[in-house]
């Protein structure tokens, strides 16, 4: 029960797992999962979009928030702790806005917009998200460890300086 009522955390953890080991921090993961999940819920309960476009916008916010991370921390060289402290602010005032400081409920599993949450459930109902997690978890252990893009963050995380002149944008 444990597990499959939270092993939405560890694909979180998965992503901020490469950004720690470069020696950086994003603060704002939490409240930009609930910004874009409130969203998602605003645009299908009041404004009545299609689940599945729903979802999508969900995506989308959340991309758009690592993308504004993403200028902030590497172009404009603010340090990350800053950086996403503000966007997990600007996410959480986003969010307050957009549902009008109510809560939003996404479909029951059994109503007809509900079929996204059996993504990780097999027809017997059994719970299989811990076990999609587990082999991300395993594919981002042989990108770290196997590839030269893991090589470069781990280095980037050792000493961005050395890194830099040895070559690596």
């Amino acid at each position: 029960s444990i597990f499959d009522a939270s092993y939405y955390i560890g694909f979180l953890a998965i992503g901020v797992t490469f950004v720690i080991i470069t020696g950086g921090i994003d603060l704002s993961i939490g409240t930009v999962m609930m910004c874009a999940a409130m969203v998602g819920g605003v645009l299908h309960s009041n404004l009545g979009w299609p689940m599945w476009l729903s979802l999508i916008s969900i995506i989308v916010v959340g991309g758009l928030f690592g993308l504004v991370n993403a200028i902030l921390v590497a172009k404009m060289r603010l340090p990350a702790f800053i950086a996403t402290l503000g966007t997990m602010m600007i996410a959480e005032g986003l969010s307050s806005m957009v549902s009008n400081v109510q809560s939003v409920t996404f479909p029951l599993r059994s109503s007809s917009d509900g079929y996204y949450k059996s993504f990780f459930r097999l027809d017997n109902n059994f719970p299989i998200g811990i076990f999609v997690l587990i082999v991300f978890v395993l594919l981002a252990a042989v990108i770290l460890n196997k590839t030269r893009i893991g090589r470069y963050i781990f280095s980037i995380g050792s000493n961005m300086e050395a890194t830099r002149l040895s070559g690596v944008n």
